[in-house]
């Protein structure tokens, strides 16, 4: 009879695991005295006084002040803090129009941020990916070495093992791009992830809002519609990385087998496309005499909303069937997952939230047990905080 295999916990996994539990320690609670961080982790004296030289070492904490001698107390205690300044990381969202780069520390805030063109070339992103890598640095002068991570965000299908990007809108090159394989013959050794855009937005906005929803579902409505799904505080990706296509939401009967191409059944309704070109028709067809939309040129979603705050006959009626796609939608969506919370972000939600009372009372009306809805706080920033929040893991993880 063959006797049960015994784990062996080898020295060096002890302690890289009190290593970690004294720097969470000392990222939560710092500044703090090497006696509190024993009493809260429960190692011994010796056990944390190890692991905090290797710490300050590696420069991942810092000391407070310089402990001082008094008469009557004794040494004041000597107090560490964690260093934010440690490692730096880069955050890079491919937008529809614009490319958006952000570069932070392990504090979790962006130190600076800004957008250029987007070339709408997978090679010519990749090439500008490395040249604003260099020149973001250089104006941080932060050095090549102290950067520890980048995160990208793209539109599409991400594959996250494989790091290709497939089906992105509006970007020139093949349909599935090696975009990671790419990004590392410029970046070399820097670790790099890729990731969903919409994904990363969610996991920023979970972040931001320090968790405190654990199921969460957000929305991107824009020239596209995607969708993230946060469930028990994880993000769910199904099993070919597709979870959250909402934009393929199918509304109805009417919408079977037809053409689709790029886009999907519920995007030929609710982006900002589908408005514009809801809008031309009516205005076309003559039904409707309108101060605020006459002409069918230079039509935007803004122009739209706006014609609609001030009493537009045609405005009101593209904006009602707007909010009520969105409604169905989400009641839809809360059926299947029950999440607590709906966030909206995109174009079409920075406009106001003057559609959000109507958008409720059909939530209300549609589900069980309906979740709140709210608009994204971080709005366009959302993914560059998902992307942050990915690398500083990730860091984290490794040490």
């Amino acid at each position: 009879m063959n006797s049960p295999r015994k784990t062996v916990i080898r020295p060096e996994s002890i302690g890289k695991l009190n290593k970690s539990l004294v720097l969470k320690q000392i990222r939560l609670h710092g500044p703090i005295s090497r006696a509190e961080i024993a009493r809260k982790t429960g190692l011994s004296k010796p056990s944390v006084s190890r692991s905090i030289n290797i710490l300050l070492r590696e420069n991942l904490i810092l000391r407070e002040g310089t402990p001082e001698v008094h008469e009557k107390i004794g040494r004041k205690p000597e107090m560490l803090r964690f260093n934010n300044r440690a490692a730096f990381f880069i955050s890079i969202d491919i937008g529809g129009t614009k490319i958006t780069f952000g570069i932070g520390d392990l504090s979790g805030e962006i130190l600076k941020e800004y957008q250029i063109e987007n070339p709408h070339s997978w090679d010519e992103i990749v090439k500008l990916i490395f040249i604003e890598t260099k020149k973001l640095l250089k104006s941080t002068k932060i050095s090549y070495g102290d950067l520890k991570g980048v995160a990208v965000a793209a539109q599409g299908v991400v594959k996250i093992d494989e790091g290709t990007v497939t089906s992105a809108p509006n970007i020139m090159g093949p349909r599935e791009y090696p975009l990671r394989d790419k990004l590392k013959e410029y970046l070399q050794t820097v670790p790099l992830w890729i990731e969903n855009d919409v994904n990363l937005s969610a996991i920023g906005e979970f972040w931001r809002m320090q968790e405190k929803y654990k199921n969460i579902v957000y929305i991107s409505i824009g020239t596209v519609i995607g969708g993230a799904i946060i469930i028990n505080g994880k993000l769910f990706r199904g099993k070919n990385y597709y979870a959250g296509e909402i934009g393929w939401f199918i509304p109805n009967r009417g919408y079977l087998f037809k053409e689709l191409g790029e886009f999907g059944c519920l995007e030929r309704l609710a982006t900002g496309p589908a408005l514009i070109e809801k809008t031309r028709r009516i205005i076309q067809k003559g039904y409707y005499k309108d101060d605020f939309l006459i002409s069918n040129n230079s039509i935007t979603p803004r122009k739209i909303f706006n014609a609609y705050k001030k009493g537009s006959v045609i405005a009101k009626q593209v904006v009602k069937e707007w909010i009520e796609n969105l409604g169905i939608t989400i009641c839809n969506i809360s059926s299947l997952l029950n999440p607590e919370l709906v966030i909206l972000e995109g174009g079409l939600t920075r406009s106001g939230d003057f559609f959000l009372k109507d958008l409720r009372r059909i939530v209300q009306w549609g589900c069980q047990v309906p979740p709140e809805i709210k608009i994204s706080t971080l709005q366009h920033r959302a993914p560059l905080y998902g992307g942050l929040k990915l690398c500083i893991d990730n860091f984290l993880k490794e040490i």
